[in-house]
């Protein structure tokens, strides 16, 4: 319980900061607290934490990619450097503390981070730190442009990033 008062504090202070807007949704498991959230130009997503697995998943995280397309081969490289120690420690993941998977469900991309050491409040900052680094560093580089116009319906002229 303690666990989940702590992830709510830490929703709530990302909501009052303006990062996103959010709001907690019903559960029906004890053990898993769902927050719904309108993240980068009103993608909808839902944060889910699961107590009982310390594991913290972000669905929706990006709209479609295709399977072992170019793309999804780049999005799982970075997601792979992002375990460098070269990294500053609020930027990277530390391989023996948290476990990093990007699984597709339904065609959509989902972003889940499980803490080694037990603590769910610290998955979810990371995973929440990890969107933020995808979206102003891996989707910002020059040739995902035409992918993030085309996929994200922006003006071209001004895609007005990020």
């Amino acid at each position: 319980m303690i666990e989940q008062q702590l992830v709510g504090a830490l929703i709530d202070d990302y909501v009052a900061r303006g990062v996103f807007r959010g709001t907690a949704l019903p559960s029906n498991r004890a053990t898993l607290e769902s927050y719904g959230i309108v993240w980068f130009r009103g993608q909808v997503m839902r944060l889910d934490v699961d107590a009982r697995r310390v594991r913290v998943c972000l669905q929706d995280v990006l709209p479609p990619i295709a399977p072992r397309s170019r793309i999804d081969r780049d999005l799982r490289n970075w997601l792979r450097s992002r375990e460098s120690p070269d990294l500053p420690a609020h930027r990277s993941i530390d391989p023996l503390q948290f476990k990093t998977e990007l699984r597709r469900a339904g065609g959509r991309l989902q972003l889940t981070v499980t803490s080694r050491s037990g603590a769910a409040d610290e998955a979810t900052r990371k995973l929440l730190r990890l969107v933020n680094e995808l979206y102003l560093d891996f989707l910002a580089a020059p040739e995902r442009y035409d992918w993030i116009v085309a996929t994200l319906d922006l003006d071209p002229d001004q895609p007005r990033w990020p």
